[in-house]
């Protein structure tokens, strides 16, 4: 009874859809479930890149410690303290990456990390935060 109904509510082409998913369903799921792991290895190789750049800034800025922080904001912010291919190089355990809401991975490449997230946000992030902890 339940199935007539799922075959009258997906129609004709709905039902060869079924059929086919049902006799290759374990394949279907194999190439799905390596997606999924694919994806999910591309997203924390992302991540770990951009902490890894967050650090590398962090411990730049850190080393400079110079009174003045308006001309250390002018002077980093025009000049990002890293290169991404460098950053890459030291963190990068997967040749691909993925944002947050990416559906398809890109090549672990500086200009791919450009334009998920570019090196001058960082920057500007750390520093915003390297403000807030000398004015606490």
């Amino acid at each position: 009874m339940v199935r007539q109904i799922v075959e009258y509510l997906l129609g004709p082409l709905g039902v060869q859809v079924l059929q086919f998913y049902i006799s290759n369903s374990l394949v279907i799921n194999c190439i799905l479930f390596l997606y999924g792991m694919v994806l999910l290895l591309a997203y924390a190789n992302y991540r770990r890149i951009k902490n890894t750049a967050i650090s590398t800034v962090q411990e730049r800025l850190a080393g400079k410690k110079q009174s003045n922080s308006q001309t250390l904001e002018t002077k980093t912010a025009t000049s990002p303290e890293f290169t991404w291919q460098e950053i890459i190089d030291k963190a990068s355990f997967f040749p691909l990456i993925a944002h947050g809401k990416s559906i398809i991975p890109r090549l672990t490449r500086p200009s791919n990390m450009e334009i998920l997230s570019s090196a001058s946000e960082l920057v500007s992030k750390v520093l915003d935060d390297w403000q807030i902890t000398q004015q606490g």
